[in-house]
């Protein structure tokens, strides 16, 4: 399963990072407008930067 979240701004992003690293999330590739998660379980987070 796939879950995407739109960050609006730095602050978003840096929650999500908090959120993701907390729920033993891993980058598994990285943009600068655009990031996929993983965790162990194979759930995917897409986070896309919209600023």
């Amino acid at each position: 399963m796939t879950t995407k979240f739109l960050a609006k701004n730095e602050n978003d992003v840096s929650l999500f990072h908090k959120m993701l690293h907390d729920d033993d999330f891993h980058r598994i590739s990285n943009c600068f407008w655009y990031e996929t998660w993983e965790n162990a379980d194979g759930d995917k987070v897409e986070i896309e930067r919209d600023f």
